[in-house]
């Protein structure tokens, strides 16, 4: 069972949305997709493993972060998975936590010490309304002092989440150095500026169903290059084949592959 929910509006400004997974087999999965947007995970049960590109394995504890990631990954437990995550925005972590994007990269990294040792962490089993209040007041109860994200930080995000792709130039607008913008959008976020407009683009194309065949007959890989503003279909192939490992052709066969990870309703 997949569940998906929404935070509560007053956290909604950090938390994009709250997903649970209750007897989900890791054979199941696919290898997951590299995001920009960091998690918190709580499992139930014993922890699965991660298996990175290369094939090492990092083992999980019960309650531990996902930081931003630039490679895929995959889960690996000979039990079935019965999870809790919060989705949260890029920078959410740096804001309200004072965690670096940067130090989180690529890694798994434990949180017990975040919580005190009589705190009730929700059940996947969880009604869903008991559920989502349950996450409210678990993530309200985190909080730490904020560390201010800079406003050219913030006006740059929103626009390379708008497609802007000409990094000099916004910098220029912003009225800083490209090294500057650099250096501070990858202590927040995670990712230099050209890694993340990348990264954006394609998770744009991964989490739309309009995207997948079973959803729409009548996709061509030329029309998502072009919607897309790859400069060709072998541009896409590409740069999808090195991120994913797979062609698109493949992996855009079906969308449920994608009904684990995101519900595109609560993510648009």
């Amino acid at each position: 069972m997949v569940w998906f929910g929404k935070p509560h509006p007053s956290l909604s400004r950090w938390v994009k949305e709250y997903w649970s997974w209750e007897n989900v087999s890791s054979d199941d999965l696919p290898w997951i997709f590299p995001s920009y947007e960091p998690e918190l995970v709580l499992h139930w049960g014993t922890p699965p493993v991660v298996v990175r590109e290369d094939l090492s394995e990092v083992p999980l504890t019960r309650i531990h972060w996902v930081g931003p990631q630039t490679k895929r990954w995959k889960i690996k437990s000979e039990t079935t998975l019965h999870l809790v995550s919060v989705r949260f925005f890029p920078g959410a972590l740096y804001e309200r936590f004072s965690i670096s994007g940067e130090e989180l990269v690529n890694e798994f990294e434990d949180a017990a010490a975040r919580f005190s040792s009589d705190v009730d962490f929700p059940l996947p089993s969880m009604e869903p309304s008991l559920l989502t209040e349950s996450l409210n007041s678990l993530i309200l109860s985190m909080w730490e002092k904020r560390s201010e994200v800079p406003d050219y930080a913030k006006l740059a995000l929103v626009a390379f989440m708008r497609g802007e792709t000409k990094i000099d130039s916004l910098a220029e607008r912003l009225r800083i150095s490209r090294k500057q913008l650099n250096r501070k959008f990858k202590e927040i976020y995670g990712l230099s500026p050209k890694d993340f407009k990348g990264m954006h683009r394609m998770l744009n194309l991964i989490r739309d169903p309009s995207h997948y065949k079973d959803r729409n007959a009548k996709l061509r890989l030329t029309d998502l290059a072009y919607q897309s503003d790859y400069s060709d279909q072998s541009h896409l192939i590409h740069d999808f084949k090195s991120v994913s490992g797979q062609l698109p052709k493949e992996w855009f066969e079906f969308y449920d592959k994608m009904s684990h990870f995101y519900n595109y309703d609560l993510s648009s």
